[in-house]
C-alpha cells in the first residue's frame, strides 16, 4: 500500500490500460543479492515468477510485456530480476537503487533487456558512488551499457527545470544504440534524494525532483519493449 500511495503508479496504469501488481517480499524486503552464498536465502525471483504465472491464469497477461520496476530494494531487486529472470522480464526500471556486487558476479544474461535508473546525486541511503556490496550508479550503468552490448554515444537533455523550487535539476542520458534494439536510459538528478520523482508527498530523504513524472516516465519506457526487442513502430 505504501508504495502503491507514494508511487501513484495506479494512476499511471489506469491512464494507460496496463495491470500494475505490487508483491510484498517477506518482512517487507526482498533478497536482492546483498547475502552470500548468492542462490540462498529466500527465493523472491520464483516467487515473482509465480506471481506472473497466476496473472497469466487470472487475466491472461500477455507473456511478452511483463516488467519490472522498484524504489530502493525493489530497486536493487529489479536488476536480481533482470539477471535471473531476463526470460520473462522484458525491462526493468529502478528508482533509488542500484546493483549488488553479488547480483553483477553472477549476472549471465541469454538475451539483451532494457533498463532504465532514475537515481539522485544527493541519495543518502543508496550513495550515488556507491558502497559496500554495492555498485556506484555510474558503475552500475556502466554495468548494462556492457552487458547490453551498447554503444557508449549517448543522448544527453537538461530536461527543463520546470519547478526551481525542488532543489534539484535532472539529466536524461540515452544510450540508444544497443544489442538487439535494447536501450538504458539513465535520469541523473543532481541534488536529488532518495525519492520518487513527483511523488505526492516530500519525504525526508532529501529533495523530490517535480521536473517530471517517475510513473509515467518508465510506463512511457516499458511500453516500447517486448520479451522479442523493441515494439515495431
Amino acid at each position: 500500500p505504501q508504495q502503491e500511495f507514494y508511487s501513484r503508479m495506479s494512476e499511471t496504469s489506469d491512464s494507460n490500460n496496463f495491470i500494475v501488481v505490487y508483491p510484498n517480499g517477506l518482512s517487507n524486503q526482498w533478497n536482492s543479492g546483498f547475502t552470500a552464498p548468492y542462490n540462498g536465502g529466500t527465493d523472491d525471483v520464483g516467487f515473482i515468477s509465480k506471481i506472473i504465472d497466476t496473472l497469466y491464469t487470472l487475466y491472461n497477461i500477455d507473456l511478452s510485456r511483463v516488467y519490472a520496476c522498484g524504489m530502493s530494494n525493489g530497486g536493487y531487486q529489479s536488476y536480481r530480476l533482470a539477471c535471473d529472470l531476463e526470460n520473462r522480464i522484458a525491462a526493468i526500471a529502478s528508482v533509488t537503487g542500484t546493483i549488488t556486487s553479488l547480483t553483477a558476479l553472477n549476472c549471465v544474461l541469454s538475451r539483451n533487456i532494457p533498463v532504465m535508473e532514475i537515481h539522485g546525486t544527493e541519495d543518502p541511503l543508496v550513495p550515488y558512488g556507491g558502497s559496500t556490496g554495492s555498485l556506484s550508479v555510474e558503475d552500475n550503468i556502466n554495468f548494462w551499457l556492457s552487458k547490453n552490448q551498447c554503444n557508449t554515444t549517448n543522448d544527453t537533455l537538461n530536461l527543463p527545470d520546470t519547478n526551481p523550487l525542488d532543489s534539484s535539476t535532472v539529466e536524461r542520458i540515452y544510450y540508444r544504440t544497443c544489442g538487439n534494439g535494447t536501450e538504458v536510459v539513465f535520469y541523473k538528478i543532481t541534488g536529488g534524494g532518495h525519492t520518487w520523482p513527483n511523488a505526492p508527498l516530500d519525504w525526508i530523504y532529501g529533495p523530490t525532483n517535480r521536473d517530471f513524472d517517475a510513473s509515467q516516465e518508465i510506463w512511457n519506457f516499458f511500453n516500447r519493449f517486448t520479451l522479442n526487442g523493441p515494439v515495431s513502430g
